[in-house]
Formats: C-alpha cells, structure tokens, sequence
C-alpha cells in the first residue's frame, strides 16, 4: 500500500480492496471508509510506514494490517480477517428461514469479504517490496527485496503472483475445521457406530 498527494488529491492505492481510493466528496462511502480509517489511526499509519523499511515485517505490522482489513471490511471488533470473513460470510449468507437455505448464497458476491489470512500475508509481502522499491529509488544503487519469498513464485522464467502460503486445500478431511456444536455430534455419531460395529 503506499499513499501521498496526486494531482492535489489524497490518494492510497489498497491491494487488499484492489482499487485506488481517493477522497474526493462525490465518491461512495465504501470507497471513503479505508482512507478514514488510516486517517483516523495512528497505529495503521504507522504499520504501513515501516513497509518498505525491511525485507522481514515483524509480526505487529502484520497484525496491525489484519486489523486494519478488519476494520475496512466493517468489523472493527476483530482482529482476525479469517473471523472477519467468516462473520460477513455468516451476515450475508445465514438462511433466513428453512425454505431459503441457499438463498443467501446465490447472490454471494465473494469481494465482499476481505482475502484469508493466508493470501493476506502474501499480499502484504509483494506490497512490502513494492514499498521497498519506491522507499529506495532515489539511491544509485537501490538494494531490492528477492521477489521470490515476497508473494511471487519463479515458474517457467516469469515471477507469478503466489496467491497462498500453505496448501489451499487440507490433505485429508479430517483437517477442516467443524464448528464446535457440529464437532461433538460427529464425536457422538462416530462413539455410537463403533458399538454397533462390536
């Protein structure tokens, strides 16, 4: 992310939100919210600053930024995006009654709900080198982050964005997580077809 003056307006470009916000009155208030946001907040301001700085951010910049997508996807009470997305999920999508259980999920539009941890990281890292480059191009010899290890992956001679840290899908079933009141009746159901199988 990185943000200054353009042509006289304030202006930040967002990876997260994919877009460039600026605050120009006549523009949407979902389109204002991440610029106030980062106006209002001097700890966001000051995790986006030391972007840049170095090739390794520490676990509070990150954690800084996580909330700070929290906040811009309106759920300022968390800090976690992966909770973030889950609730909006659940906000958009929850069934209304028994007759319209997909209802919900027909109309889902997915950019509603801000990127997993997981790809969040990633995106912060490729965002990080791309600070660094600004932070030092006025140097003879600017020292540049290695892309690779920084949200893009070398594959055939080409750098290509690298969308996921850790597997995009568990190995095996038993790694997806289950909500804790559907946990204890699959626990239930499994204890109950052991003992038929005695």
């Amino acid at each position: 992310m990185w943000w200054g003056n353009i042509k006289g307006k304030k202006r930040f470009y967002d990876s997260d939100l994919e877009q460039v916000v600026t605050t120009q009155p006549h523009l949407p208030k979902a389109k204002l919210t991440p610029f106030k946001s980062l106006e209002k907040s001097k700890k966001f301001q000051e995790a986006f600053s030391r972007m840049g700085e170095s090739e390794t951010l520490s676990h509070k910049t990150i954690e800084d930024i996580e909330e700070y997508v929290c906040e811009i996807y309106g759920k300022r009470k968390l800090s976690s995006v992966n909770k973030a997305r889950f609730e909006i999920f659940l906000d958009c999508c929850k069934p209304k009654s028994n007759q319209s259980i997909f209802g919900g999920i027909k109309n889902f539009e997915a950019s509603r709900i801000p990127s997993c941890k997981d790809t969040l990281i990633c995106k912060i890292r490729r965002e990080n080198q791309i600070a660094a480059i600004w932070k030092f191009a006025f140097n003879e010899k600017p020292n540049f982050f290695n892309p690779e290890g920084n949200g893009w992956v070398k594959e055939d001679g080409e750098y290509k964005i690298k969308w996921f840290q850790s597997e995009q899908f568990p190995q095996n079933l038993n790694e997806v997580p289950v909500a804790a009141d559907d946990s204890s009746e699959v626990e239930s159901e499994d204890a109950h077809s052991n003992d038929d199988d005695e």
